[in-house]
């Protein structure tokens, strides 16, 4: 669980420099600039607990090539699709690879995934009595992780209104694709897999995606569209 904490943390800190360089207008930039701050104080909590709690000495070189060994092919997926969606603004600066960074990134990185996995941690550490900063830490960062979803809604909105169906099959094409991808990932991953993700979380795979899933309806009405999903297929309408 650790692993996957230390992963997320690192990989989005990581991919947020390629937005600062794409942000469409200032006022953007600054507000993605007061995240980047975030993620790495969400950084240092977790490097904390590795140093502090399971005593792993060495610093980040240390935990990252541990959290490495720990990475599930699951993890690596969405990891790998996320970074390719958010890398292409490296190349492609322009507003429509903005959003589709945006809806990745905000809306389905933290927005559904993180917002989705940090419910299911929240019941397991509350059982650690002994550790009251494993309790404290997730809730401090969930209060950051939910003004960093309100900068992607924002943006998206913003676009919503502004350019109407463009932006809507934009954002489409970018939700389609992850509800495909999750279902697969799901489909084919290894009994063992599946095990130790129940052990880890508490809950059965299947239940993890469908709060992902419930969380995305969540975001995307937050956008103004509703979400109506059929096995593979997404249909947003107003």
């Amino acid at each position: 669980m650790f692993a996957h904490r230390f992963h997320a943390e690192f990989n989005v800190a990581a991919l947020l420099a390629p937005f600062l360089l794409a942000a469409p207008d200032y006022e953007v930039q600054l507000l993605l600039a007061t995240q980047v701050a975030d993620e790495h104080r969400h950084i240092e909590s977790v490097l904390r607990v590795y140093s502090d709690v399971f005593a792993v000495e060495g610093g980040i070189a240390a935990v990252k090539a541990l959290a490495d060994a720990q990475l599930d092919p699951v993890a690596a997926a969405l990891y790998a699709a996320l970074d390719g969606v958010v890398r292409a603004l490296e190349s492609s600066r322009d507003e429509d690879s903005f959003l589709r960074a945006i809806v990745a990134y905000h809306l389905i990185g933290e927005g559904s995934i993180g917002r989705a996995n940090q419910n299911f941690v929240a019941a397991r550490f509350e059982r650690v009595a002994s550790f009251p900063g494993l309790r404290e830490a997730p809730r401090l960062a969930v209060r950051d992780e939910v003004r960093h979803i309100g900068i992607g809604v924002c943006y998206a909105r913003r676009r919503l209104a502004r350019d109407g169906a463009r932006a809507r099959a934009l954002i489409e094409e970018i939700v389609e694709g992850f509800q495909a991808l999750g279902d697969s990932l799901l489909e084919d991953a290894a009994p063992g897999l599946l095990d130790d993700f129940a052990g880890a979380y508490g809950a059965e795979p299947a239940t993890l995606w469908a709060e992902v899933l419930h969380q995305l309806r969540l975001r995307l009405r937050s956008i103004g569209l509703s979400h109506a999903g059929r096995e593979a297929r997404i249909t947003l309408r107003p």
